[in-house]
């Protein structure tokens, strides 16, 4: 992650980079003290001065870097690993960065950066920085010092500036994720690129190769990826087992011990062999020079090696903000400079939109965690989504995903129908047999499911109508209809679509109510699995309407 800062003398103007608060960055920052100095927009203050006076001609206001030093010794300093006077240096890097907007933001920077002080003395809770999140994000990457907490605290932040970026008041909305085509578009141009990298941009990349691989599929927060043990890697006979560390916190982070040992706990996951083979060269890789503290997968010292920075003494092990630079370089570097794709930031609505030829969204790192979770979700009862949705301290966050669901069943159904699109682990729609494989049904239709060909009839367990009814065929969506049934009209269609739609949304409200009783201690991990199940077959069945839907508009055109 890196801030921008455009600098504006009276004859030229350029932009900065900045990706840490050093020494550098800091004289860099009295220079621009002294330029808006000059301009009057600073009046009668010293860089050094705890209070700054702006101005913009019609009103002033102060900044202040005034902070007890007694408490911060006494609660930051441990949890962030930084000195008071590199706290407020970077608050004075940040601010001369965003030197251009009006002075209340300005202001409001301040504030929102000894609001954190506040939170992390425990007297408040996160929610007071909701309106602070985006600019926390920054000053959090921006600040020296790496510790456990505060690669956390970035992740709640940016969990927090995710859903409620778009938000109204009477609740939150739904994390705002990229189009679904994009989440595709990604993982085929990952490939692509993984297929002809040379060795040394392998070992660069590799983070966000198995960030993508692995937490796409299994719902990791970036926090705990970034925590995978160097020998993580187990055999046992002729399977491969990934050891991975999962917080123990569930974000209550006054409970935390700050400490590695205590708050995360280790997990083993089958995974296979290309995965293993990837993980072992990038550990032979990147051996020389390797140095952690707490001895994790990745180097951050081949990271500023291959983008030659000089690493500061305190970088001792690859950050949540590594993953982040390296996920941007990916995007600007391969995907825009290699392959000529136009970089697009998300869009604020849910829905269903088209990317336009050689474009691709931006995609966050708790994007794949979320892409997990609606993927386990409408591929019916898995023990690890029971575990992670009884585990959100917030129902709220868990009925965040209806809406998600709801546009990822749309684009796939669009996807089937154009029948362009590869087949990636992450669909669920059902795979449909020649004509000559189907079993003939009592009512003359056939049956598309592969599993029931061969008698076995675990589909037929989600079949349900929409009054209730089990083994439903109809209500199936490898149900195809007899010849002489008659042809359907789009109105009738349409009433289906709302009737499917209608049911996945209550069968969304069932999980949730589910996982609530849980939550609880009320229910048992059995009844999410059941109400699991029960959103796989609504999603499946609002899917097939949709793609009959597509067909029948297209034969009218």
């Amino acid at each position: 992650m890196a801030v921008t800062s455009t600098v504006k003398y009276p004859q030229y103007s350029f932009a900065m980079e900045i990706s840490k608060a050093d020494k550098e960055v800091i004289k860099k920052s009295k220079e621009l003290f002294r330029a808006y100095s000059k301009k009057g927009v600073i009046v009668n203050s010293s860089y050094e001065n705890s209070v700054w006076l702006i101005t913009d001609e019609t009103e002033s206001c102060s900044i202040s870097f005034q902070i007890d030093e007694l408490e911060f010794s006494r609660f930051a300093k441990p949890l962030l690993d930084c000195s008071l006077s590199e706290y407020v240096e970077t608050i004075k890097v940040l601010i001369t960065a965003s030197f251009g907007a009006d002075i209340k933001t300005l202001q409001f920077i301040s504030r929102g950066c000894r609001k954190l002080l506040v939170v992390l003395a425990g007297a408040k809770d996160m929610a007071v920085l909701t309106d602070n999140a985006y600019y926390l994000l920054d000053f959090l990457e921006l600040l020296p010092g790496e510790s456990v907490y505060k690669n956390t605290l970035i992740e709640e932040l940016s969990d927090l500036a995710e859903y409620t970026q778009s938000s109204t008041k009477g609740g939150s909305s739904p994390r705002n994720l990229a189009t679904y085509q994009t989440y595709f578009l990604f993982t085929d141009k990952l490939y692509e690129f993984w297929s002809i990298a040379c060795p040394e941009e392998k070992l660069f990349y590799f983070p966000v190769y198995l960030w993508w691989n692995l937490t796409s599929i299994l719902p990791l927060r970036p926090s705990e990826f970034i925590l995978i043990p160097r020998d993580c890697i187990e055999q046992k006979g002729t399977k491969h087992f990934l050891t991975i560390r999962r917080t123990r916190l569930k974000g209550e982070k006054l409970k935390a011990e700050y400490a590695i040992e205590k708050d995360y706990e280790k997990c083993v996951y089958e995974i296979p062999e290309n995965l293993v083979f990837e993980i072992e060269n990038y550990i032979k890789g990147t051996a020389v020079g390797y140095e952690s503290d707490i001895f994790t997968l990745f180097s951050s010292a081949y990271h500023y090696q291959y983008l030659q920075y000089v690493r500061s003494d305190n970088s001792k092990h690859f950050t949540y903000g590594n993953l982040r630079d390296c996920l941007r370089y990916f995007y600007i570097r391969i995907l825009g400079d290699n392959m000529g794709y136009t970089i697009r930031e998300k869009l604020q609505e849910i829905g269903l939109r088209e990317l336009y030829d050689h474009e691709i969204e931006r995609i966050s790192l708790g994007d794949s965690r979320h892409v997990a979770m609606i993927n386990l979700i409408i591929s019916g009862g898995n023990p690890v989504i029971c575990k992670e949705l009884a585990g959100h301290r917030d129902i709220s966050i868990s009925a965040n995903y209806y809406a998600n669901i709801k546009n990822f069943v749309e684009v796939l159904s669009f996807s089937r129908y154009r029948k362009d699109a590869p087949n990636y682990d992450i669909s669920t729609l059902p795979y449909l047999l020649s004509k000559e494989d189907m079993p003939i049904l009592e009512d003359g239709g056939r049956c598309a499911s592969e599993k029931v060909k061969y008698s076995d009839y675990r589909d037929c367990l989600t079949a349900i109508s929409l009054d209730g009814k089990l083994l439903h065929c109809e209500s199936c969506c490898f149900y195809v209809r007899p010849r002489n049934t008659p042809k359907i009209s789009l109105q009738n269609i349409i009433f289906a679509e709302q009737e499917r739609e209608s049911d996945l949304h209550t069968s969304f409200d069932f999980l949730l109510k589910a996982v609530e009783t849980v939550r609880k201690g009320l229910g048992y991990q059995d009844t999410i699995q059941s109400a699991l199940l029960r959103c796989q077959s609504s999603a499946l069945q609002y899917s097939n309407v949709l793609y009959q839907k597509y067909k029948l508009e297209k034969e009218l055109l």
